[in-house]
């Protein structure tokens, strides 16, 4: 887990996005580590990413029983709205994966009303068929690498989108990946 606030979070995504090295951001709250601690794969997955970050008061708690610290609590529900400034702010452009069909477009079109400048370069649906090599699958990766955000953002709920990028994440043509669980229904409203 890395102590980060929300401004040295953006620094990281910035420095990613502006590396276009794949980078990977996750977040973890108690569910997570629960499901890394019942899964090697995926707990490697969490290991070998450049930023873990808080998004859980469960996870304050733990890293403070254990002795540590983490300075705050940043979870999609309150940061997508700064995220979508930082971005606009940045000139990085965004691509948006997850949720009920309709549901990542009405969030987009809620952060472009608070943010005109925000770019977002596609939008897709997670309703198709997540599993390896399928058609739906490569032409999800297909139309990201077509759009190559700086920042893709991926709502599909944990674990399912955390097991997408694990297997899809270094074929995609994106600055920075992040995982955002119900992002979308949160800020559709």
């Amino acid at each position: 887990m890395d102590p980060l606030t929300v401004e040295e979070l953006h620094g990281e995504i910035g420095r990613l996005a502006r590396g276009r090295g794949r980078g990977l951001v996750l977040n973890a709250n108690a569910h997570c580590l629960n499901l890394c601690h019942e899964d090697p794969a995926l707990r490697a997955f969490f290991n070998g990413a450049e930023v873990v970050f808080c998004d859980g008061a469960g996870v304050m708690l733990a890293a403070r029983i254990l002795g540590g610290h983490l300075p705050e609590r940043i979870t999609y529900a309150d940061w997508a709205w700064r995220l979508a400034a930082f971005a606009a702010a940045e000139g990085f452009s965004l691509f948006f994966l997850g949720a009920r069909p309709g549901v990542a477009q009405a969030a987009a079109s809620r952060l472009r009303e608070r943010h005109p400048g925000l770019e977002i370069s596609g939008i897709h649906h997670g309703y198709f068929d997540h599993s390896v090599g399928s058609p739906e699958s490569e032409a999800v990766v297909e139309e990201i690498n077509a759009a190559a955000p700086d920042i893709l953002l991926v709502g599909l709920g944990m674990p399912l989108q955390e097991y997408w990028l694990l297997e899809n994440g270094r074929r995609l043509d994106a600055g920075v990946a992040l995982t955002g669980g119900a992002v979308f229904d949160y800020v559709s409203g």
